[in-house]
């Protein structure tokens, strides 16, 4: 069961890019806060992982 809102419309995903989230699929901001707040910033690539994936950066 996802956990996240984004989980609902995006069942597979574990790694996202916020600006393309914004501007091709219209996702609201609250969503794009509960990203930021619950997955992982990787620098490198500028996309954020979902915790556990095979992209999970660690800590």
């Amino acid at each position: 069961m996802p956990s996240l809102k984004i989980e609902e419309r995006f069942p597979h995903a574990t790694r996202v890019q916020i600006e393309l989230l914004v501007e091709k699929y219209n996702i609201p901001s609250d969503w794009i806060e509960e990203i930021k707040e619950k997955w992982q910033l990787d620098v490198i690539t500028g996309y954020y992982c979902k915790p556990g994936s095979k992209y999970d950066i660690g800590k």
